[in-house]
This record gives C-alpha cells, structure tokens and sequence, in this order.
C-alpha cells in the first residue's frame, strides 16, 4: 500500500500537465468526530471506549473536466484512545533473598487516556455533481499518510494492588510497601512511540457557491487505518520496582490502528480567472437544468467473613477490612491465607478466667474473626475457649477487635494451622487469615 501512494503522488504533475481545460480550487477544512487509535487487549476483563479527535486540512485541488479531479494537500488531526483494565499482571521474580516468587498487579478500573497528533497528507480522487445552479455534490475516495508528530498517555482513575506470591510457602504477601507490595493510585503519564499510518479515506458532501470564486463546504469522512502504527516495545505493564510503562508500550496490546469518521465543514476558493460564459464557481460548462436529488466498565472482599449464630446485626467499613488480593468470585480458590501487616495491641478481658490474656503475641498470628463491637468478639472469644482453645483478644489503629486461635514465630506454621482451622470449620471460618506484628 505504500509504494501505491507514492506511485500516485508521483503521477500528479503528469496528469496535470495533460489536462488544458483544468480548472483549480485551494481550501481550508475542519472538523471533528470520532478519532481512535482502535487496538484490543489480550485480557478480555479489558475494553476500549472510543474518544473524539479534530481535524484542519489546507487542500489544492485539480479539475481535468467538470466531472473528475485529483485533490492533495497538507493537515493535522489528532487521535485518542481510552482503555480500562480490569485483570491481574503476573510475571516471575526475585526478592533480596534470591527466593524467586511470582509479582502480582491487579488493576481495579484503572483508566488510561491516549494522545496522538498526525501530520496528513491525502491524496484523492475528487467527483463532482451538478444538484442546482448553485449547489454541488463531491466525492473524493483515496489514501492518506499521516505522520505522528507527538504522542503520549495520561493516567486518570483506578488503582493497582500488588502482592508477592511465594508456591514454596503457598502464601500471598500484601500490605508491604518496602517489599513493593502495596496500593498505587498516583497517575503517571509519559510518550509514545508510533509509526507512520496509511489509511483509506473517503468523503461526501455538498458545496453551496456564493459568488464566481467562494463556496461553502459541508461534509463528512471515514478513515481506516490499514497497517499496525504501534512500535513493538514489549516492556512489562507494571514492574516489581515501581514502573509504570503504559498500556501501548507493555504486552497486553499488540496492534494499533487510526479510525476515524465525523463531519468537516470548509470554505473553497477558486483559483484563476473567470471563464467567460460561466459564473459556477466549481463548474466548467455553462448553468443547465438537471432533476433534483434528495437529501441524505471489585469491590475488596471481607478479611474476615465468619459468623456464629449469636452474633448478629455485625457492620464494618471498607476503612475496617484487611486487603485482599483476589476478586470476590475467586477468593481462596487456591486455599492460600491472606497475610496482612498492623499495628496491634492485647486487650484486657475481666470477663475471662482461662489468663489467655497474658499471652505473647508472637510475630504471625492466625485470625478468625473482626469485629466492630468489642461484645460480639467476646461471644466468639468465649465460644472459642469453650472448645478447648486458648484465644486473644487484640485490636489495632482502626479500632477493629482481632479474635486471634493461635501465633506462631514462621509464617510456614500459621500457614497449615489456617488450613487446619479453615478444615475443620468450613464454611464458618473460611475466610482465616494471618496478621503480620508490626512492632510499636
């Protein structure tokens, strides 16, 4: 297709230097409709949306006679497009320890806007059609190149949760920030890099003469992209180290082509002197009759789900609930615990003569309930120590009651005893997870 165009472009002085009767037209068009940089994702939890773009083009165009000629000439448009990511990255690293583990990115509405400015120039096969003494049909078809001249991305809504998960351990690290396990709301923006488009383009409207040498154009146009602008980079998504490359630039989309239709509007200006015989500013024979033509896309799942049946009338805020890292259909489908890093501190139970209180926390601890009021957690506290177990009471910076069965030193250890407890009294402890000590 390109040796095509330039073949064509080649042609254009040929063909006007055979034509004696050509008449010439200069004009200035602009407009707007849908302009995008259409691409698919390899994740079907993805979509695009389409976004408007612009257009302003100064053209020059060359009648052989009063039906057919060749138009060309210079603009800029501009192309957008809008992608929403809904999925989780995963990609194999190491930690400082040299424990490989597997980098997780779930991306939760995260929105990304891109930017693209094309110089163009088309070249085109013009018609044109006597409606009136004053008014004309055009038609042009043919092919257009457009050039970037500047393009970038922007950031503007959702966020990213990342977690480490270790198969060694089967266990899924979060709530870390100096291990890069944590939530990412900032918006980054940066460039693109693309390549030259070849498109197709076509156009149909009508010109409505005001005098020998001025016409009124209006219109519309549909472009397609016939070749994939996007320059293969292959960068991850998202790295484990922080960097936020960009959807265009990562794996998740691999071709990138420009579509666009809308309605244009213009001013064209003849060229030359007046014909004698003739005042029809796009027309090279004289006014005759002819007939009329008519007109033409999660919400974060509870860390603590349990229930025991005198408990009842339990709230809690999103504030109040421990990060999850899986989605809501699929959680524990793998039967690995969360783990989630607080402060916390043992609260005192009068109530309670089993001295459970006295318990030191060790550094991970297996949870089996959270609660708003403190008086729910003492029924599951109680109901608990009935059962033969020795339980503590905790509560951390948000004020949220923590019913701790056990706390080990290795996190190995709190790993099988979540398994055992979730065994045990599935489905009422399903949801056990293991609080990491922060200490104060």
């Amino acid at each position: 297709m390109k040796k095509i165009l330039i073949t064509i472009f080649l042609l254009i002085p040929c063909i006007a230097l055979r034509s004696q009767d050509a008449k010439d037209y200069f004009s200035i068009l602009g407009g707007g409709g849908v302009h995008n940089l259409k691409y698919s994702f390899q994740e079907s939890s993805n979509h695009f949306q389409g976004s408007a773009g612009y257009l302003l083009n100064v053209n020059y165009s060359h009648f052989l006679n009063s039906n057919w000629g060749i138009s060309t000439g210079i603009g800029a448009s501009t192309y957008s497009g809008h992608s929403i990511l809904n999925f989780t990255f995963r990609n194999m690293e190491t930690d400082f320890e040299n424990d490989s583990y597997e980098f997780r990115a779930k991306f939760q509405n995260w929105e990304e806007k891109q930017y693209g400015l094309f110089w163009e120039i088309p070249l085109t096969l013009q018609f044109r059609q006597r409606l009136s003494n004053k008014d004309h049909l055009l038609l042009g078809l043919g092919g257009k190149i457009s050039s970037p001249f500047k393009t970038t991305y922007k950031v503007t809504g959702g966020e990213i949760t990342t977690t480490g998960y270790y198969s060694q351990w089967n266990v899924e690290f979060s709530n870390l920030p100096q291990y890069g396990f944590t939530t990412i709301s900032n918006r980054p923006k940066g460039d693109l890099t693309m390549k030259t488009s070849y498109a197709l383009t076509a156009d149909l409207g009508t010109l409505h003469q005001l005098n020998n040498h001025i016409g009124i154009y209006l219109g519309g146009y549909f472009n397609y992209g016939l070749n994939n602008i996007l320059l293969k980079e292959n960068k991850l998504i998202y790295e484990s180290k922080g960097n936020y490359n960009g959807v265009l630039s990562s794996s998740q989309v691999s071709d990138v082509k420009q579509f666009a239709y809308g309605v244009k509007v213009g001013v064209y200006f003849a060229l030359g002197k007046k014909k004698k015989n003739s005042d029809q500013i796009l027309s090279e024979q004289p006014p005759r009759k002819v007939k009329n033509i008519s007109d033409q896309n999660n919400k974060l799942t509870q860390a603590s789900n349990q229930s025991i049946d005198s408990i009842e009338n339990e709230s809690s805020t999103e504030n109040n609930k421990p990060l999850k890292t899986k989605g809501k259909n699929d959680r524990n489908k793998d039967n690995t615990p969360s783990l989630i890093q607080e402060k916390i501190k043992i609260v005192s139970d009068q109530q309670s003569n089993s001295g459970t209180d006295s318990i030191q926390l060790k550094r991970y601890s297996v949870v089996i309930g959270s609660f708003i009021y403190k008086t729910n957690a003492l029924k599951l506290k109680s109901k608990m120590e009935n059962e033969g177990y020795k339980i503590v009471l905790a509560l951390n910076e948000q004020q949220m009651f923590r019913v701790i069965i056990a706390t080990f030193d290795k996190v190995e250890d709190a790993v099988k005893e979540c398994r055992r407890i979730r065994n045990k009294y599935t489905p009422q402890f399903y949801d056990i997870w293991i609080l990491k000590k922060i200490n104060n």
